[in-house]
């Protein structure tokens, strides 16, 4: 396998073992600056804190009334977690603040306030916040907060998450809030839409009392039913008018007035209204009830039905009889003087005259009323089942927002009682002893694969420079002349003590300095970075006790000597 420059591997590392020295002291001294000046870099801590957020069980019903759902909460939660409200609220729960320039009132100066701010940038900057797991019910994230304080990094992310946890149960309890009071001003308006039209219904029935029939053909049995009245009581009428032009007339008064005559007595019939005609007209009724329900009550009958047909019958002998049967009939016969039961008669029929007047009247206005209802029942039913129409609307439109209502009420006691939407801290910091940055196995890396890499361009650039002959084949090549055979170089004795100086004394000398070197600043890094603490504390007491110390096994304190 050849190299660069025609050279193969092989020649590569005969120059790497012919330079260890070179190759080594270079290692060496580039790992024992990189592991000195790791000493130097200041270190960071990272506090890492765990909470879970989700939905209850019994909760997923009521969710989307809340105005904030599962899955708003979440797609903000970054956002709040790094926002500038809850790092302000963290620095001031953690007294950061106090050591910042203060006026005579108590708050900060100009430039505290400016450096309160550059604080909070600091701080957000570094904040993370990572998701651990997922699921449609329950979140795990993680709230990690680096800094050079191993105290602060501690407490920073439980800050948060406690300020994160109570910011969000208050702001979904206050769209809880506002979301009822908004459904709570609806199903109030729906209430009083409904009271208003109430009223404006009731107006409309008094004013069209009895004339809001279901469907036409009502109308029209109404219409036949007081035409039939209106005959019958206008025979009554007639007969009523002649009974009283008889009483009254001349003839009759002055037979029953002559002098000389005995007065006698004459059976009188006190008249009333004819039972048999009210029971008819009960009968009549209730047979058209009947056929109203069998054809329109489903399952509704056709004509061709057996029973509607009996039912036609009946009412149309039931309305023949109630043509024939009269109005009156005699109650009560009495034995009366002639000319007292005359009076009695003509009073009788003066009355019978007046009432027939009135029902007839009554009845002539009733009719008018029907046939006013009859050539504008379009309008009028249109009307009237505008405000049916209406009523139902404003009930339903009251039911939703009732409904929406007890789901809010629901959903906000869910949420008083925190059994709602779920926010709880799972895993709190640890107390920091190691820093995140740097650590041992970045420094070591840095040291080994740097050291590596300085130590081989040492060689290469030694190799380069050198140019001196020490091959036979670079002999021939440079000289271009056959070499017949070599003679090893020849060392004076100086030469000699010199080389084995080098050897026996200088080389081993240097090399055990540099693996001391590099083993002393590998040791203190690891323990400066195990637990920078007890690093310092140890190192200010006493260099060698705290080597002994912390480098001997774990086992019981021993006294010193």
């Amino acid at each position: 396998m050849l190299a660069r420059g025609g050279k193969t591997t092989r020649d590569l590392l005969r120059i790497v073992f012919r330079r260890w020295p070179v190759f080594l002291l270079g290692a060496a001294s580039f790992a024992v600056a990189v592991i000195i000046a790791a000493h130097f870099v200041p270190l960071k801590y990272t506090g890492t804190a765990i909470f879970q957020i989700g939905l209850e069980a019994a909760a997923n019903r009521i969710s989307p009334v809340s105005g904030e759902t599962l899955e708003t909460v979440k797609e903000r939660l970054r956002a709040d977690l790094t926002s500038y409200k809850a790092v302000e609220d963290a620095i001031e729960t953690l007294g950061l603040t106090k050591g910042l320039p203060h006026g005579e009132d108590g708050r900060l100066t100009t430039e505290g306030d400016r450096s309160r701010l550059e604080m909070i940038d600091s701080i957000r900057r570094d904040i993370n916040v990572k998701w651990e797991s997922r699921s449609q019910q329950e979140d795990l994230v993680s709230v990690s907060f680096t800094h050079g304080d191993p105290t602060l990094a501690e407490s920073m992310p439980a800050v948060l998450i406690t300020w994160y946890i109570n910011h969000t149960y208050n702001l979904i309890r206050e769209g809880l809030k506002t979301t009822h009071d908004f459904i709570q001003q609806n199903v109030d308006n729906c209430h009083k839409g409904l009271e208003v039209l109430r009223k404006q219904r009731i107006e409309f029935e008094h004013g069209h009392a009895g004339m809001l029939p279901d469907n036409p053909s009502a109308i029209q049995d109404r219409i036949q039913t007081v035409s039939s009245d209106l005959e019958v009581l206008r025979r009554q009428q007639s007969v009523a008018q002649q009974k009283l032009q008889r009483l009254q007339s001349p003839r009759t008064t002055q037979s029953s007035s002559e002098p000389g005559t005995q007065p006698s007595t004459q059976p009188i019939e006190i008249m009333g209204p004819n039972p048999v005609l009210a029971e008819l007209k009960e009968q009549l009724r209730k047979a058209k009830d009947d056929l109203m329900v069998a054809l329109n009550v489903p399952p509704r009958m056709t004509e061709k039905h057996p029973h509607v047909q009996a039912l036609r019958a009946r009412i149309e002998q039931l309305e023949k009889r109630v043509k024939e049967e009269p109005a009156q009939a005699v109650v009560e016969t009495l034995n009366m003087p002639e000319e007292a039961s005359l009076r009695v008669l003509r009073m009788e029929a003066e009355a019978e005259r007046d009432m027939t007047n009135k029902e007839i009247e009554r009845l002539e206005n009733l009719l008018a009323s029907y046939q006013k209802l009859w050539d504008n029942y379009g309008p009028v039913r249109q009307e009237y089942l505008e405000y049916v129409q209406k009523s139902e609307d404003l009930n339903k439109q009251a039911s939703m927002w009732q409904q929406k209502q007890m789901d809010v009420e629901a959903a906000l006691q869910a949420q008083m009682s925190e059994s709602g939407t779920r926010l709880a801290a799972v895993q709190n910091p640890q107390k920091q002893f190691r820093p995140s940055f740097p650590t041992i196995a970045m420094v070591m890396a840095c040291a080994i694969l740097g050291g590596l890499a300085f130590g081989g361009g040492l060689v290469f650039l030694s190799s380069v420079l050198d140019r001196s002959i020490t091959a036979t084949e670079d002999a021939v090549g440079h000289f271009e002349i056959p070499i017949v055979g070599v003679i090893e170089e020849i060392y004076s004795q100086r030469d000699l003590a010199i080389r084995r100086l080098k050897k026996l004394i200088i080389v081993p000398f240097v090399t055990l300095v540099v693996l001391a070197a590099l083993g002393l600043s590998s040791l203190s890094i690891y323990l400066r970075l195990e637990d920078p603490q007890r690093y310092k504390d140890g190192w200010k007491v006493n260099p060698a006790e705290f080597l002994m110390k912390y480098s001997a096994p774990a086992g019981p304190s021993r006294p010193a000597p």
